[in-house]
């Protein structure tokens, strides 16, 4: 998916990048381990938190909270709501993230 391509974009650029990996059988990626890369102190420099609001391989949808965990522990937030909007709504008014 494009954060997927996003990732190995940036690591190709040199950027040192972390991923959180998701669980079978439920394909979701767990709040504790969210929270624990949030967490990570930075290098230097800005951060940036990218995860789809839905997958568009396996359909689970992602906890949209996640947004303001990230932005409360400074990160930026790139929220891929491709598949997530064409069914459900997305208040950008509620949910603010930076791309």
């Amino acid at each position: 998916n494009s954060i997927n391509g996003l990732r190995e974009y940036a690591k190709a650029a040199g950027a040192v990048v972390g991923y959180v990996p998701v669980t079978a059988p439920e394909m979701r990626a767990s709040d504790e381990l969210v929270r624990m890369y949030l967490d990570t102190p930075s290098a230097g420099g800005r951060r940036l938190f990218a995860y789809p609001a839905q997958s568009n391989f396996s359909g689970v949808q992602h906890p949209l909270e996640w947004i303001a965990q990230a932005h409360a522990r400074g990160w930026d937030v790139l929220l891929d709501a491709a598949a997530f909007v064409p069914t459900n709504a997305l208040d950008l008014s509620l949910w603010k993230p930076d791309f």
